[in-house]
């Protein structure tokens, strides 16, 4: 499998809420509610969480769905990106969660390669300590 086409699966999802600091995606993988919600921590500055069946943690990233579930999480994304213009986005990912490693950092770091340059972003990976932080910094504003 080529990379470029690792993210190229994406599920359903549908903006169910547009308020001025808080928009939100749902969609449904494998019958469990895929969130993604966009919060604005500062004017133009947004911050992503996720939740599958309710669930921010490994437990519900259901095992063998890891593609399609981010590959519908950059599809949210990308239509965030294009609607609101974000100067930055973050988003963190456990290293670790119940004594196991987590297969987040990695999808993430795959899904940032693939999505920032390509949306006019330059991206930032900080390690802080138990979880990575990926900041998204859009090329006119740095």
């Amino acid at each position: 499998m080529r990379f470029r086409e690792l993210f190229d699966r994406p599920g359903e999802i549908y903006k169910e809420r547009d308020e001025e600091s808080w928009v939100r995606y749902d969609g449904f993988i494998e019958g469990d509610q895929l969130t993604v919600e966009f919060k604005e921590i500062r004017e133009g500055d947004w911050k992503i969480e996720f939740l599958v069946g309710g669930r921010t943690d490994t437990r519900g990233d259901k095992a063998g769905q890891e593609v399609k579930i981010f590959s519908t999480v950059l599809k949210a994304i990308a239509e965030f990106v294009q609607d609101r213009e974000p100067r930055m986005i973050v988003f963190t990912a456990a290293k670790e969660e119940f004594g196991e490693e987590t297969g987040r950092v990695r999808l993430y770091d795959r899904m940032v390669k693939r999505f920032a340059s390509s949306a006019g972003y330059v991206s930032q990976v900080r390690d802080d300590d138990d979880r990575k932080i990926f900041v998204l910094r859009h090329q006119g504003t740095i």
